[in-house]
Formats: C-alpha cells, structure tokens, sequence
C-alpha cells in the first residue's frame, strides 16, 4: 500500500542522462536491465544462470563498446565545433567548447601533517613540509656498495 501510493504520488526516480549518449545505447541498457536480468534473477539452479549470465555479459560488453563509442563521437563532433570557432575567430564558441570538454577544476584540499601527525592550515607551512619532504626524498647518499651491471643482468632473468 505505502509503496504503491509513494510511486503514484512521487514518480519513478528520474536520472539524467549524458546528452551524448544515444538513443541506440540507452535501448541497449533498457534490454539489459529488464530481459537479460530478469531471465538470470529467474533463473533457481546454477546451471541455469550460465546460459542468462553468458548472454548478459556479453550484452554488457556490448552497451559499454557502444558508451565509449558515443563518447568518442561526441568528442570528436566538439572537436570539429572547436575548430570552426577557431577559424571564424569566435572566441566565446570555442573557450564553451574547452570547458566542456576539459570539465570543471576541483582542487583536492588533502590535509597535509607534519612529521608529528598535526594537521598543517596555512598554505605555508604545507609548502614548507612539501619542500621538506622532497629535500629528504631526493637527497639521499649514494648506495655503499652498488651493484654492478652484471649483478643486475643476473637478477633481472
């Protein structure tokens, strides 16, 4: 009852789609999630799954191909558009295109410790201990005895 009256009252949870995926590609996902999920979750014994799983894996195979060629097209459809801007000299068309395609910049604030573990806030101090780190990382003595280079051939086989 409740679950009825949330679907007739709310709707089927609605998700957006990619505006470069194709009409071909979504039917492709529709017919995986209902036949080829349906006939492997009907399915009671393990030798009648294989069959369903089979055919869904290689359905999958096939909706993924068809994603990445989508993509691929519509990346190369703004790339053609790119150009065109570029040699019309319509700077607003082609920097929409470039920031389509590169996406947004996020900045990943990590906190960055000391050798104690306190968390370091100031941009300085954490360019002090990057700086700090690198120094101890990349300056370190020579190896005592190092190893010739028929040593490391006799290793490496």
């Amino acid at each position: 009852m409740w679950t009825s009256t949330c679907s007739e009252v709310l709707g089927k949870k609605k998700y957006q789609q990619k505006d470069w995926i194709s009409a071909d590609t979504l039917n492709k996902v529709q017919e995986v999630r209902k036949e080829k999920k349906g006939a492997i979750n009907n399915s009671r014994t393990r030798a009648a799954k294989a069959t369903p799983q089979e055919e869904y894996t290689e359905t999958n195979r096939a909706v993924k191909n068809s994603v990445k060629t989508d993509k691929a097209n519509f990346i190369e459809d703004l790339a053609k558009e790119a150009e065109d801007a570029s040699a019309q000299g319509n700077m607003k068309q082609l920097y929409e295109i470039t920031r389509k395609l590169a996406g947004k910049y996020k900045r990943t604030d990590r906190p960055i410790k000391d050798k104690n573990g306190n968390v370091l806030t100031s941009d300085e101090d954490q360019l002090k201990r990057w700086r700090e780190h690198l120094e101890e990382l990349l300056n370190q003595p020579p190896p005592q005895n190092p190893q010739t280079s028929h040593q490391l051939k006799k290793y490496s086989r």
